[in-house]
């Protein structure tokens, strides 16, 4: 199977903020929590060890030069320091555990150093939503382009009403593709907006990278 998230700087942009502070304020704190599946999801047979399987696929993605000058150019309020922490940080999939049950019932934990365990957890999302649609054959029945048009009169009602928005969506996305048509209708549409609302961009750092 296909490997799932494949850009450092696919993640939310408060993670690297958080993590930030973490190493700045909390260096040596130990934390432990877990995913919490409020729908009670049965997942297909075999998706923990995907999952795991996927997890540690992440072990091999490193951050870019060009990741780190756009958000060296953008996000002027992050200490430069960070960077050369960006650029020696990799992922440890021992710090994510994962069952799955008899029943079909999934469980995740982390636990480690919070300034490590915070750059999983957006990802580890992001696998789990768009690996139950692989796994159940649902994204066979995505319609990206009818996706984007739905997208689209959704922001032009927004925009019309004067409503300010953005894009946070990758932790519950159906796939990486699904969210770059969103986005990519989603700026489409506030180019060529006349109402006084706006669409103000995406907290996925690398779509925010792609699309300027």
């Amino acid at each position: 199977m296909r490997q799932i998230i494949t850009h450092f700087t696919d993640d939310d942009l408060y993670k690297f903020t958080m993590c930030c502070a973490v190493i700045d304020n909390f260096p040596r704190a130990q934390v432990k929590y877990s995913f919490t599946d409020r729908g009670g999801t049965v997942y297909p047979a075999g998706f923990g060890r995907e999952l795991e399987r996927q997890i540690a696929m992440l072990e091999d993605v490193v951050i870019t030069d060009e990741e780190i000058a756009f958000m060296k150019r953008r996000c002027r309020y992050i200490p430069h320091w960070f960077y050369s922490f960006l650029r020696g940080f990799r992922y440890d999939a021992s710090l994510a555990r994962v069952r799955q049950d008899a029943s079909g019932h999934l469980q995740v934990e982390f636990e480690g150093c919070w300034t490590t365990t915070i750059l999983l957890e957006v990802k580890v999302l992001a696998i789990i939503s768009e690996l139950y649609l692989m796994m159940t054959g649902r994204d066979a029945g995505l319609d990206l382009a009818a996706f984007a048009e739905k997208t689209r009169a959704k922001a032009e009602r927004l925009i019309r009403n004067g409503c300010i928005f953005s894009d946070f969506g990758t932790r519950r996305r159906a796939s990486f593709a699904a969210q770059e048509a969103a986005i990519r209708a989603l700026a489409g549409v506030d180019a060529a907006a006349t109402g006084p609302g706006r669409f103000t961009g995406t907290s996925n750092v690398y779509f925010a990278m792609k699309y300027d």
